[in-house]
């Protein structure tokens, strides 16, 4: 079975013109919880959708295990 990892750019609505966006490497079964996440704390998703990747066994682990919370925590307070 190919797994699949999804890089997908968010921003905050007014941070997209400005370069301050972020960009996650999320497993394939965590994409639609990433999302509800951002979307709940003010992050849009890219209209263009996600860049997605065939993963071995190794990323799609450190994909999944990625902490997105603090990735979007880090990235607010960048952009504050």
């Amino acid at each position: 079975m190919t797994k699949k990892v999804f890089a997908i750019t968010f921003a905050q609505p007014d941070k997209w013109t400005t370069g301050s966006v972020l960009q996650i490497g999320i497993a394939e079964e965590k994409v639609e919880e990433v999302k509800q996440y951002a979307k709940s704390i003010g992050y849009e998703e890219n209209p263009r959708g996600a860049l997605v990747f065939e993963a071995n066994d190794e990323q799609y682990e450190e994909a999944l295990n990625r902490d997105y919370k603090a990735l979007f925590k880090e990235n607010k307070k960048i952009n504050s």
